[in-house]
């Protein structure tokens, strides 16, 4: 009886704790280019020990970060959702070598406007955060991209 009454209480201390752990906070801006060209900037602040996988990984590996925006008559995407320089290392979680961001991470989609009246551009992405002894569950995440806002999260 000891010892499934050990076994509930562990389970239910693992499970309060994955619930509270948050490794990654998201920021969202736009910088002006020039003329009609903007930049959607999405940055991400990791916390020490965590990292975040980069868009272009092993499909045998981690869940890749990856991006959506909603489609929209007032702006088209311009190229890819570029990132900041990754670090490849060999990663025990997966066992293999990796990309991925430790500390911090800078994703930018160029879009040009073609309306005057755009307020905000949303989407959505999609990350999975990884220590050296476990993964958290995939997160998604809604990115809003306030044109009236120089900042924000």
């Amino acid at each position: 009886m000891k010892k499934h009454i050990f076994i509930l209480l562990a389970f239910i201390s693992f499970n309060l704790i994955s619930q509270i752990e948050d490794p990654v906070d998201w920021t969202f801006f736009v910088e002006k280019i020039q003329d009609n060209d903007y930049n959607l900037v999405i940055e991400a602040k990791i916390e020490k020990g965590w990292n975040v996988y980069s868009q272009h990984v092993d499909p045998d590996g981690p869940i890749p970060t990856t991006f959506s925006f909603k489609d929209s008559p007032d702006y088209k995407l311009i190229d890819s959702v570029q990132e900041s320089n990754t670090i490849t290392k060999f990663d025990p979680v997966f066992q293999m070598n990796l990309a991925s961001f430790q500390k911090e991470a800078t994703f930018t989609q160029k879009v040009k406007i073609l309306s005057d009246t755009i307020s905000s551009i949303m989407g959505e992405l999609e990350f999975m955060a990884c220590n050296s002894t476990m993964c958290l569950p995939p997160e998604y995440v809604t990115m809003i991209f306030d044109f009236k806002k120089k900042k924000f999260n």
